[in-house]
């Protein structure tokens, strides 16, 4: 699918900090809270998750395998 030209953030993702694809999902790293959200190419909502504490600092994100 084609990414969209641009979407908007779920509420608490605000803070980005990185992103990253593998085309067929996006993963947004985000400062604070310090979570993972999930998105589809469209830019459509699927998930999140939080980053432990020894991610306190988080600078970007890489594709998962």
């Amino acid at each position: 699918g084609a990414l969209a030209s641009q979407f908007t953030l779920v509420g608490a993702n605000a803070n980005a900090v990185g992103i990253t694809t593998n085309g067929t999902n996006i993963w947004v790293a985000n400062g604070s809270p310090r979570r993972v959200y999930k998105y589809t190419m469209a830019g459509g909502f699927l998930s999140s998750f939080p980053l432990t504490a020894a991610n306190a600092d988080p600078q970007g994100i890489t594709a998962p395998r």
